[in-house]
């Protein structure tokens, strides 16, 4: 066909000369297989919403050459055009054209077994590529395009459904329209219609849908069960899978192929589920299956279904009524411990599990519960006990924990007032059970406000017991002992560190509200602190050493207190922070001064690592103590020194300049471990509510120092000799950090340049005559060592 040919039919289109297209196209006989494909390329584009609107006439004329195509050529030459316009189509009124013109082809098709497949694979195409409510920015325009295009392929499919039950009625063989058709309409419950039962809100539109779509599928056949355990197949899951007949009355012959059709691979185990949902959920479909199938069998291959559903939060409401629906046909008590070889029915839990702890609805959760709970209910005491086992070992949820101990409660009243009296949760098994449900998960050291629920339910369980079983029935007399050292010991431990945490919360949040009240803003108290710290000088910083001594008081004590009854509360607290922080210094090298480190120093030596919550102030507190070790450390030093000079005159003595070297480079030397660190550290000092206790470090440390040198004045050279020595520690500190020498050999050197620089200072400050000048200068000094603190 030529281009010049094509271009002629164009423009009769675009002229919605109808009459003139039809005539040249039968005059040049192009009814063949390639003439065909070129003039619909022509037609289909144009078969659209937006030409329908803007273009009626164009659209008819396209319409109807479109017919008389399908009237006059050979229904197979069509047949094969169709399906990649149908994959294709642009919009529902596209799709839906084409379909009618589909629908007029086929009719004229006898065999139509390899035909209708092209057809499905083609519809199947287009209906997942449709956008779902969720994806669009308008949901109801959608959600309309997704039902009008489901009833325009049933609308499609009725002819083909009343010639396969014809073909079925005359017995002819040879023909699978029927199981091609049935395989489609499970197809049809898959997505994206499955995705629209939490958006529709006229429900009637949804269940006209899902009716018409079961009830085509029950003309086909007269075994609608038969596809039921299609999903078991499947998943292969099961190492002893029982065989079918065990579960049937009689034998089935199906009037289906014994084989599932090759089309229905492409079917979802979501199409199945809910398609097997409507069909046995609803009495009126139900009552037109085949009653020969046992309820252990709908329950056995029913439960894939149900894990189906209830793992997709689209379909958990669908998942949680099927499961409700199939389990009221199940008697209680009636499943054994075999049925358990199936690994479904303990698999089966986690999902439920799951919509019963995560889910966002409230209904769903409740719903989820009933159902969790009826499900064990048609277990019989051996296989119970097989499940609450395996449930203690996977879940890890205080309050569902909680709820299984219910259970195993209930389990033990009713196995006592059986006649004759169940033995599965008495005794023996009572107590293998007991070693797991009373255990606390990290011993004393678990976070017993987190298992709260879990606790009071098995103490309530024990007091039931203890009381109940006066004549030990259970053997729960046996098991004192037992629960006393695995349990109810640690447990009192546990309690005691839970309380000694919470009362430290509490005193931070009565201070939070006291510091709340004052109305005072927090950054003009800083600058008055500010001012006055460099007004009146050094002196009132002095007091923040009564901060660190109250803080840190306990620092003194050797490493094993002296445990006693009369050793009070606040005393132990103290103990404990100080053993804590000095635990964690070892893994601040890598993991730095962190809240985790101090998890995982209480941790080392056997708290729980929530007890970081001991310290309101995190990080800061640890940096805190480091510092403050350090510098108790360094005057014990210092304090040996001159207290060897006091006893032996004879000994060598330093000159000034020399101890105050000596002194800051042994200082400095305590940080080196943790230098690949000690920048964090430097940081988390420098924030505003830490900078009173890192300045009052600093200026401790440089007092002891000058202290131990000899310096003794009261004038005004008290101050400036502690300024400036701050000043070259912190710039020593600076520069240490970025040193690579051996043994930081050029630190050293740095810091002995900055203290010859000392005396030159000192010669200034003395030559100076204005009283002004030289207070400006300490407070330049004193501010610019205040910026720098770490």
């Amino acid at each position: 066909m030529t281009e010049e040919f094509i271009s002629r039919v164009t423009d009769l289109l675009n002229e919605c000369k109808t009459t003139e297209a039809i005539q040249l196209l039968k005059k040049d006989n192009l009814m063949t297989e390639n003439s065909l494909c070129d003039i619909m390329s022509v037609i289909v584009p144009n078969l659209t919403s937006p030409v329908l609107q803007h273009h009626k006439a164009m659209f008819d004329c396209c319409l109807n050459v479109l017919t008389c195509l399908i009237e006059n050529c050979e229904p197979a030459i069509a047949i094969i055009e169709f399906p990649r316009y149908l994959k294709q189509a642009s919009d529902h009124m596209n799709f839906c054209t084409i379909l009618g013109a589909i629908q007029t082809c086929l009719i004229q098709v006898r065999n139509k077994n390899k035909t209708i497949d092209w057809y499905f694979d083609a519809i199947k195409i287009y209906l997942e590529d449709l956008p779902l409510p969720d994806e669009v920015d308008d949901p109801e325009a959608a959600i309309d395009r997704i039902i009008n295009t489901y009833k325009a392929i049933i609308v499609f499919l009725k002819p083909l459904v009343q010639e396969a039950v014809d073909i079925s009625s005359k017995q002819e063989k040879g023909s699978l329209l029927g199981n091609h058709l049935l395989s489609f309409f499970i197809f049809l419950c898959g997505k994206p219609f499955c995705r629209l039962s939490k958006y529709i809100s006229e429900e009637i539109t949804y269940k006209e849908i899902v009716d018409n779509i079961v009830t085509q599928a029950l003309y086909l056949t007269g075994d609608i069960l038969y596809f039921l355990d299609t999903v078991r197949k499947r998943q292969k899951e099961s190492i002893h899978v029982k065989t079918l007949h065990k579960y049937l009355k009689t034998n089935i012959k199906s009037s289906l192929c014994s084989t599932i059709l090759d089309w229905s691979q492409n079917i979802s185990n979501m199409a199945y589920a809910n398609f097997y949902f409507y069909v046995i959920t609803q009495e009126n479909y139900w009552v037109n299956a085949p009653q020969i199938y046992n309820s252990y069998y709908i329950l056995e291959t029913c439960a894939y279904f149900f894990k189906i559903l209830l793992s997709e939060d689209y379909s958990i409401s669908t998942g949680l009524i099927f499961m409700e629906n199939v389990i009221k046909r199940i008697s209680l008590r009636s499943l054994d411990s075999e049925v358990l070889s199936l690994e479904i029915y303990i698999e089966l839990f986690q999902p439920i599990i799951k919509v019963m702890i995560y889910s966002n609805n409230d209904e769903q959760r409740k719903k989820a519960v009933c159902v969790f709970q009826d499900y064990i209910e048609i277990f019989n005491m051996e296989a119970r006990y097989i499940i609450i086992s395996y449930l203690y070992e996977v879940v890890e949820h205080s309050g569902l924990l909680s709820f299984i101990i219910g259970i195993f409660k209930s389990s033990i009243i009713e196995c006592l007032n059986s006649t004759p009296q169940n033995p599965q949760f008495l005794r023996k098994n009572m107590e293998l059970l007991l070693k797991k449900i009373c255990n606390l998960p990290h011993g004393s050291s678990s976070d017993i406000v987190e298992i709260s629920d879990e606790i009071i339910t098995v103490l309530n369980l024990l007091r039931f017991l203890f009381i109940r079983d006066k004549n030990n029935e259970t053997g729960i007399w046996n098991m004192t002992d037992m629960l006393k050292n695995n349990y109810l010991n640690p447990l009192r431990e546990g309690i005691a560190l839970c309380r000694a945490h919470w009362r430290v919360k509490k005193k931070d949040l009565e201070q939070q509200k006291k510091d709340l009240a004052k109305e005072q803003d927090y950054s003009k108290l800083m600058k008055a602190y500010m001012e006055v710290t460099l007004t009146v000088g050094f002196r009132c910083l002095w007091t923040s050493r009564a901060l660190l001594t109250d803080q840190f008081e306990s620092d003194n004590r050797k490493a094993e207190p002296q445990q006693s009854h009369e050793e009070n509360d606040e005393e132990y607290e103290k103990y404990i922070k100080i053993k804590i922080l000095g635990a964690s210094l070892k893994f601040v090298p890598d993991m730095g001064w962190s809240k985790q480190t101090i998890s995982a120093g209480a941790e080392s030596i056997g708290y729980p690592g929530v007890i970081h919550g001991l310290f309101p102030n995190g990080s800061a507190a640890l940096v805190g103590y480091f510092y403050s070790m350090c510098n108790r450390e360094l005057n014990e030093i210092l304090e040996r020194e001159a207290l060897t000079i006091k006893a032996d005159f004879s000994s060598p003595q330093k000159a000034p300049e020399q101890q105050v070297r000596d002194a800051i480079e042994t200082r400095l030397r305590m940080v080196i471990p943790y230098k690949k660190t000690w920048p964090q550290a430097m940081a988390i000092m420098s924030l505003s509510p830490n900078v009173p206790t890192a300045l009052a470090n600093l200026l401790t440390l440089v007092d002891d120092i000058c202290y131990y040198t000899g310096d003794r004045s009261v004038d005004i050279n008290w101050y400036t000799r502690r300024m400036i020595l701050a000043s070259i520690y912190k710039a020593t500190e600076l520069y240490m950090l970025q040193d690579t020498s051996e043994d930081h050999k050029e630190t050293w050197l740095f810091l002995e340049r900055r203290l010859q620089d000392i005396l030159q200072i000192q010669t200034m400050l003395s030559s100076s005559i204005k009283p002004d000048e030289v207070l400006n200068r300490i407070r330049e000094t004193a501010f610019a060592v205040f910026i720098t603190v770490d």
